[in-house]
């Protein structure tokens, strides 16, 4: 029987099969079938032809576990949330909605299983968000996801995350919704991410990207310039009492800024319709 399988093409048995797990598992058996199996051609045999069936997601893909992740963060992204934690829209929320999170759970499990993946949020707001308060919710955004990730036993070493405030969502085409409260996350694995990055990033410009950031650095708000930078001290990732009662000041700002905005808006609306009357008036 052994025979048998042996001389089975193992090369034809992976294109067949395009499952990675089945297939290293099947290397297990002897040393021959590990010895071929553990040749990289045959992992590129398997990523042509799960490129042929439409998973673009392999592309990059050099190896079995590789293939699995992509296969598996795939499947995951296939759901109507996508990558995406979405958050209340409208009033700044900064907690995941639960038709979210079960991103959370499974990520994590991805994350626990596969001990060398880096998961990267990258979070936002819609471009109706007062700009006093745009970066400051959506680092926040950030910081309730991070904490959630380092609840389920992830690392804080594999963790980042961006605070981009409104920037994309005021250059990408996507129409203004619920959609647009959301933090996207994605896999890294040496470099790659998982789903691929939407090329809206590309339409913010170089000079007004946030930096990357990670759990054990404090960072701060600027909420006239709407730029997250770091503070003088590394602390933990924790809030103090303090930086918390600055927040919710600045968001109070935020909101009364934005309020008296569209006060004056409405207020030169009305002089102007107050006008048109006016001239109107002698042909009626």
């Amino acid at each position: 029987m052994s025979q048998h399988i042996l001389n089975i093409p193992i090369e034809a048995l992976a294109v067949a099969s395009c499952d990675p797990e089945a297939l290293v598992r099947l290397s297990l058996a002897n040393r021959q079938l590990h010895s071929t199996i553990s040749l990289q051609y045959v992992a590129s045999r398997c990523v042509q032809e799960v490129l042929r069936q439409g998973s673009e997601i392999v592309r990059h893909c050099t190896s079995f576990e590789s293939i699995a992740l992509a296969l598996a963060i795939d499947k995951l992204c296939k759901r109507p949330s996508r990558n995406y934690f979405f958050f209340a829209y409208g009033g700044g929320g900064t907690s995941i909605l639960q038709e979210t999170r079960h991103l959370l759970v499974e990520a994590a499990s991805l994350a626990l299983k596969h001990k060398h993946v880096h998961l990267h949020i990258d979070s936002h707001v819609g471009n109706r968000c007062p700009s006093g308060i745009a970066a400051s919710t959506s680092l926040h955004r950030s910081h309730s996801i991070v904490r959630a990730f380092l609840d389920k036993g992830i690392e804080e070493n594999r963790l980042s995350f961006k605070a981009w405030g409104k920037k994309v969502s005021m250059a990408w085409s996507e129409p203004e919704d619920e959609a647009a409260a959301r933090s996207e996350l994605y896999f890294v694995v040496q470099g790659m991410h998982f789903p691929p990055r939407p090329k809206y990033y590309e339409l913010v410009p170089e000079a007004d990207r946030p930096a990357i950031a990670h759990p054990s650095e404090r960072l701060t708000v600027n909420t006239n310039s709407e730029r997250v930078g770091r503070s003088q001290d590394n602390a933990v990732f924790a809030d103090h009492p303090i930086q918390r009662r600055m927040s919710r000041q600045n968001y109070v700002v935020g909101v009364i800024d934005s309020l008296l905005e569209t006060a004056r808006q409405a207020k030169s609306m009305a002089h102007r319709c107050c006008r048109c009357q006016r001239r109107l008036a002698p042909y009626k």
